[in-house]
């Protein structure tokens, strides 16, 4: 019998990158076996892919993640055959943290074959968590679904290798939505399971990575297609500085709930700033005006 508990939303051990990522469409209780704690404790990593992968991208894989351990990132992903499972068995050598996502109730792990060393991720100090009930089965509309929350864990996505249908590639695309920095490794144009990722490369969906410096690159917010000049980024900072300086302490508070590189909603910055909706709304008008912080489009802020 598995030991499954669960965390509701308004708990403080619940995932706060769902809340801050997803808003409306957070899921009201998340399901898990093993250490929760460790999700609001460390910054990860998704490395996702082919459940096919080949030699290339079974090596550049474990090349990739045994880097971002290195350097003290975690690794989130779905525990699918293939590129998922061999970053988490990466993880689990080198004792990082460790998030499992299902896109079923834990009461039977899916896939099967993979139960062994989920269960180890548990022992070891990781986690298996789902948003769905223990019962249910995993549905194949499950996997889309599931693929949103492995990006909203996630400080990076990087796909090491996708065919052109991939499902990695849906978590590509909520990463985009989210504003997740989504990195890609190319492969052979005669190489189908090289496919999907050159496309979201050549789409400018993606950053192309051939090295680990590059995926650094992802989580430190830089794109190489999209730096802004040192120069210009050093007068924007000495704006801002100014302004944050002339804000009153009503207007900190709710500047300092809005994080750089993550979006939060407004119920979010409510609850970290500790203002009624009356003054987080009006700050967030003014910090607009002010070109401060950025709208995405759905009610959900970060700063520039």
């Amino acid at each position: 019998m598995k030991n499954i508990n669960m965390v509701q939303i308004a708990d403080p051990d619940y995932p706060e990158k769902l809340v801050e990522i997803l808003g409306d469409l957070t899921p009201k209780n998340i399901y898990y076996i093993g250490d929760i704690s460790i999700i609001n404790k460390s910054n990860f990593i998704a490395f996702v892919g082919s459940r096919n992968m080949s030699d290339y991208g079974r090596e550049v894989t474990q090349k990739l993640t045994y880097d971002t351990i290195t350097y003290g990132y975690g690794i989130v992903s779905g525990g699918a055959l293939g590129v998922d499972i061999t970053a988490h068995k990466i993880a689990l050598n080198q004792k990082a943290p460790n998030i499992v996502v299902l896109a079923g109730g834990l009461n039977e792990f899916y896939p099967s074959r993979n139960s062994k060393i989920f269960e180890e991720i548990i022992d070891s100090g990781g986690v298996v968590i789902s948003e769905y009930e223990p019962e249910m089965p995993s549905l194949a509309r499950n996997f889309l679904e599931r693929n949103r929350l492995i990006a909203a864990l996630s400080e990076a996505v990087v796909v090491t290798e996708a065919t052109w249908r991939s499902g990695a590639l849906s978590t590509a695309a909520h990463a985009n939505d989210y504003d997740i920095p989504v990195g890609a490794v190319p492969g052979s144009i005669n190489s189908p399971t090289s496919a999907g990722c050159n496309k979201i490369i050549r789409d400018m969906r993606a950053e192309l990575i051939s090295d680990f410096s590059e995926v650094l690159c992802l989580t430190n917010g830089i794109s190489k297609r999209l730096k802004i000049e040192d120069e210009k980024s050093a007068l924007f900072d000495f704006e801002c500085t100014k302004l944050i300086d002339r804000m009153s302490i009503f207007e900190q508070d709710v500047y300092t709930a809005i994080k750089r590189h993550r979006y939060r909603d407004v119920e979010t910055i409510m609850r970290f700033s500790n203002q009624p909706i009356e003054i987080v709304m009006t700050c967030l008008g003014k910090f607009e005006l002010d070109g401060i912080i950025k709208n995405n489009g759905r009610s959900m802020y970060k700063q520039l």
